[in-house]
């Protein structure tokens, strides 16, 4: 793997899922277990991020 790939790789976290919204965050968190968490973009504020937990 080239270095620039690998440093692409690293640079998304798995937890950061972007521009998803309230009803996708749920969804995803209920098929993981207790405990889990993902943090996504803000609807509301663009600037801001929001914590999604199970």
């Amino acid at each position: 793997m080239p270095w620039g790939a690998r440093v692409t790789a690293l640079a998304v976290p798995r937890w950061y899922h972007g521009p998803i919204g309230r009803a996708g965050a749920e969804t995803l968190l209920a098929l993981c277990r207790e405990g889990s968490f993902l943090v996504r973009d803000c609807e509301t504020s663009p600037e801001d991020y929001s914590l999604s937990l199970r």
